[in-house]
């Protein structure tokens, strides 16, 4: 097991990302709460591995590897949201008929909920709903990023059993 050369890394590094860096788009997007910080997780996520890809084994499997790195900056910028307080605009104090006739002026945006409602029956949607933020990262790396157990298992730092059950 011999690591890349350090000449060679942005060279290498580029090739490896190129075929995988769509699914890593689409499981970012969809883990994480906000999806308007995807590009920002992603980019924080791939810095990070770019700066260990020293360590990086040319043997080893750079999909499961990548992975690692941005499913450990969406937890945390997962985490981070939910500490965030809720920031509300005390300037603008609307009436309820102002606030009415706002809302009716915008399209309907159908919520999470309502889209797997729409996909699965109830017995799902209420399933999917109730994962935690781990059960949800290995139902999306299977769904999206059609690694195996073992796979999951190395990019979550996971017993392979506890990704299967």
């Amino acid at each position: 097991m011999t690591s890349l050369t350090h000449d060679n890394n942005s060279t290498d590094f580029a090739e490896l990302l190129q075929p995988v860096y769509g699914q890593l788009q689409v499981f970012c997007r969809r883990s994480l709460r906000c999806s308007e910080d995807t590009a920002d997780v992603l980019q924080a996520a791939l810095l990070t591995a770019y700066g260990h890809f020293d360590q990086f084994q040319r043997d080893s499997n750079f999909r499961a590897w990548i992975f690692r790195y941005v499913t450990f900056e969406i937890l945390n910028a997962n985490r981070a949201r939910l500490r965030e307080p809720l920031q509300l605009d005390t300037e603008v104090i609307v009436d309820q008929q102002t606030h009415r006739e706002c809302l009716a002026t915008w399209p309907e945006l159908p919520d999470f909920s309502s889209m797997l409602g729409e996909w699965f029956d109830d017995s799902v949607r209420c399933a999917v709903l109730e994962l935690t933020e781990n059960e949800r990262s290995i139902l999306l790396l299977r769904a999206i990023g059609e690694f195996r157990y073992r796979e999951i298992s190395e990019i979550l730092g996971l017993p392979e059993g506890t990704v299967m059950g």
